[in-house]
C-alpha cells in the first residue's frame, strides 16, 4: 500500500511534487521546505509522499528529526544498479509507485506542473522529467524542476542512454557539502546547460531556509512557471 500524501491548502494553485531525500519522510522534507512554501504560497500547492522502502535515519536527520520515524528511501541499498538496463527498470518502478500513491489521494499526475527534490530525491524528479519530455502521458503537465543538494551516479547517468534533460530546472549546490561533487555530476551529465541554472550556496547539505538562498531559490520558481508558459522544444 502506497504511503500517505501530504499537500498544502490552496488546490487551485498549480501543484508541485516533492521527493523527500533517502533517510527522511514526506513529513520530515515538508518541515525542511515550510520557508519555500510559506514564501510561494500564492503560485503554488506543494504536495508531499514518502518513499516505498523502509530506511535507516539519512544524512543530518539526527539529532534534529529522531523521534519523527518512520524513514524511508526511493531506492533499495544495493551497492550499485549493475547495468543501464537494470537502472532504467528500477526508476520506471518508481514512477509507477509515485503516480499510484498520487491516484489514491485523489490527485492526477497531470496536475504537477513541477517536482521539487531533495539530495537521493532529485534522482526520481529527474526520472519523472525524462518520462515529460518523452511526451509520457502521465506527466504531460510536468514543467519544470528543483534540484536540492543533488544526488547522482554513474549507473543512473548510463540510465539516460545519452539523451539530457531539455527542461527548465534549477540546482541548488552547498559549496560546504560533503555531497557537492555528486550535485555537480547530476547538473553536468543529466541535464543541458541552456535549461539548467545553478545556484551556489555557502551552505551543507540541507534546504535553503533563509537569507539571499532562499530569495535566489523561490526568484527562479517563480521564474521558471512564466518560462515554462513558452513551450521549448523537446524534439
Amino acid at each position: 500500500m502506497p504511503h500517505a500524501v501530504s499537500s498544502s491548502i490552496h488546490h487551485s494553485l498549480p501543484a508541485i511534487l516533492c521527493l523527500h531525500g533517502a533517510g527522511t519522510s514526506a513529513a520530515i522534507f515538508e518541515a525542511q521546505t515550510r520557508n519555500i512554501r510559506v514564501s510561494l504560497r500564492s503560485h503554488y500547492r506543494f504536495i508531499y509522499i514518502d518513499a516505498p522502502y523502509d530506511s535507516a535515519p539519512g544524512p543530518g536527520v539526527v539529532p534534529c528529526f529522531e523521534d519523527s520515524g518512520p524513514f524511508y528511501g526511493w531506492i533499495c541499498d544495493e551497492p550499485s544498479l549493475p547495468t543501464p538496463g537494470t537502472a532504467a527498470s528500477g526508476l520506471a518502478s518508481l514512477s509507477k509507485y509515485i503516480s499510484t500513491t498520487l491516484s489514491h489521494q485523489g490527485v492526477n499526475t497531470s496536475d504537477i506542473v513541477g517536482v521539487m527534490g531533495f539530495s537521493q530525491g532529485t534522482i526520481v524528479a529527474s526520472l519523472l522529467l525524462l518520462q515529460a519530455q518523452w511526451r509520457d502521458v502521465r506527466w504531460s503537465g510536468l514543467q519544470f524542476g528543483v534540484m536540492l543538494s543533488g544526488a547522482c551516479r554513474e549507473d543512473f547517468v548510463q540510465a539516460f542512454l545519452g539523451q539530457k534533460l531539455r527542461i527548465p530546472t534549477v540546482h541548488v549546490h552547498g559549496l560546504r557539502d560533503p555531497y557537492l561533487g555528486s550535485s555537480r555530476m547530476l547538473a553536468k551529465e543529466v541535464y543541458c546547460d541552456k535549461w539548467a541554472k545553478v545556484l551556489e550556496c555557502d551552505a551543507g547539505h540541507h534546504v535553503p531556509a533563509k537569507g539571499e538562498d532562499l530569495e535566489k531559490l523561490t526568484g527562479c520558481m517563480r521564474e521558471m512557471r512564466r518560462r515554462s508558459r513558452i513551450k521549448a522544444n523537446w524534439s
